[in-house]
């Protein structure tokens, strides 16, 4: 609007006429003032130039065409994977029948055990009723349900799971809140379409 275009001419005719001023009197020299000047001029590189790459990356996506998104989705076919798994899971902070706070030692070790079983061919839904009667956690578990989700869903470390055939179990992951493993059920590749979505 006129009147803030107004108020910026002042304010700027003010600061031009203040900065050449501070310049008469050396406060440049002044080693606080050329350190807060530096750091000024370091965070104004930063946006010009964070700005800048943006505005890349929309003009580079603009130019994309159904070939290149086609000739992408063939040679990264891998990234685009979706399965079912089954996950057991002992949470880290469950209490026991005591009382007292769960031992993460025997937990994971619990986690491994049954991890191993898994792989043998056991219902994982019922390992994981038996793991928290062993540990004695005050809560019932949950039960084990299908979930389906993408590679890219997953932290890197589990999304290896991925590499894996169909029935094979990954390995014991200490998760931050929990010791958990994943069982892969089924995987297949996802669509352009889906993978669009």
């Amino acid at each position: 609007s006129q009147n803030v275009r107004g108020q910026f001419a002042i304010n700027y005719a003010r600061m031009l006429a203040a900065a050449a001023v501070a310049e008469r009197r050396h406060l440049g020299e002044n080693p606080a003032v050329a350190k807060a000047i530096r750091a000024q001029q370091s965070m104004a590189r930063m946006q010009v130039l964070s700005s800048t790459l943006y505005k890349t990356f929309q003009t580079d996506a603009a130019n994309v065409t159904p070939i290149d998104v086609q000739d992408d989705y063939k040679r990264h076919t891998a990234d685009y994977q979706q399965g079912e798994l089954e996950r057991l899971v002992l949470p880290k902070s469950a209490m026991t029948e005591t009382g007292k706070p769960l031992d993460l030692a025997v937990a994971k070790s619990v986690a491994e055990a049954m991890r191993a079983r898994s792989a043998a061919g056991e219902d994982i839904n019922q390992l994981q009723q038996e793991a928290y009667k062993k540990l004695a956690i005050q809560s019932g578990p949950p039960p084990v349900r299908q979930i389906t989700v993408r590679r890219e869903d997953l932290a890197p470390d589990q999304a290896k799971l991925f590499d894996q055939k169909p029935g094979e179990v990954s390995e014991v992951f200490d998760a931050p809140g929990a010791f958990l493993f994943q069982k892969l059920v089924s995987k297949k590749a996802i669509s352009l379409d889906e993978a669009r979505l």
